[in-house]
């Protein structure tokens, strides 16, 4: 198999954001905050929703309303994220430009939903100039939201990899090796043995016994992080431990990998030399 060019940054833009976006939405904390914020508007009722309808119609109305804006400002201040970020620009700074963003992306939500459920209102340029002024000041607290979260995540990945490192100045005793800060980073299901790493787009696919799990990072990152971990660089894209390797396959005059976990990753010619000098080919 030939090795196959890296694919364009702005072809895997999409994929990237609809990929940060499933993060975001898959975690507690965020579901705890968009199931707040129905409960607390729906017994509120603000914008006059209080009166206008009644206590289901008012849940419904709202539920409809975070969890459409959410998804569309969480989804535009992403994609604008990532615009920015490959040009240089760091996400602290990039959040006025992404938070305009995701505001506008919301404002079209809220307008949807304002027209499905109210009609077209007395004075509609007022009104909507209202909702995309709400929408903005939304739109920019889900941006902030999310930046607080992922630098927080970030900052207590680096403190437990801190912690890991700093050892106290006395002979240690005999214990069992120490998990990898890779693994570390995985969800709490997926943490098991390391059997291959694997790069898409921008994320590394990390691949244990116990499954796969995206990481935003590069891979000679995570190749350093899987610590005492004995593996061998089988492609610029691939990456395997040694003890997870069932067999070695020769296809059409091209090397191939078998895992424990039964992928097949491809060898390259410029790393064929590493597997040899692992002791893996005669």
């Amino acid at each position: 198999m030939r090795e196959q060019p890296e694919k364009s940054a702005g072809g895997s833009s999409l994929r990237l954001a609809l990929r940060e976006m499933q993060a975001d939405l898959a975690s507690a904390k965020t579901h705890v905050l968009l199931a707040a914020a129905i409960i607390i508007l729906s017994l509120s009722g603000p914008f006059g929703t209080y009166e206008a309808l009644s206590p289901v119609g008012r849940l419904l109305y709202w539920a409809a309303m975070v969890l459409l804006t959410f998804g569309l400002a969480n989804f535009a201040g992403t994609l604008t994220g990532i615009a920015l970020s490959r040009r240089g620009i760091r996400r602290r700074s990039a959040l006025v430009p992404v938070g305009l963003a995701a505001g506008l992306a919301a404002g079209l939500g809220v307008t949807l939903i304002e027209g499905v459920v109210f009609g077209l209102r007395p004075d509609p340029l007022r009104t909507l100039t209202n909702m995309f002024g709400y929408a903005l000041v939304i739109g920019m607290t889900i941006t902030v939201i999310s930046f607080v979260f992922r630098r927080a995540d970030t900052t207590r990945q680096e403190k437990e990899r801190e912690m890991t490192v700093a050892q106290p100045d006395r002979p240690a005793a005999p214990a069992a090796a120490p998990t990898p800060a890779l693994v570390r980073r995985l969800p709490l299901d997926k943490r098991g043995r390391i059997v291959s790493l694997t790069v898409r787009d921008h994320y590394v696919e990390v691949t244990t016994l116990k499954g796969k799990a995206l990481l935003l990072m590069r891979l000679s990152d995570a190749i350093e992080e899987a610590g005492a971990v004995n593996g061998v660089q089988l492609h610029r894209s691939h990456w395997v431990a040694v003890d997870a390797i069932r067999a070695i396959h020769r296809v059409n005059g091209r090397l191939e990998v078998e895992t424990l976990t039964d992928e097949r990753l491809p060898v390259s010619r410029t790393h064929a030399a590493r597997l040899r000098d692992a002791g893996l080919l005669p």
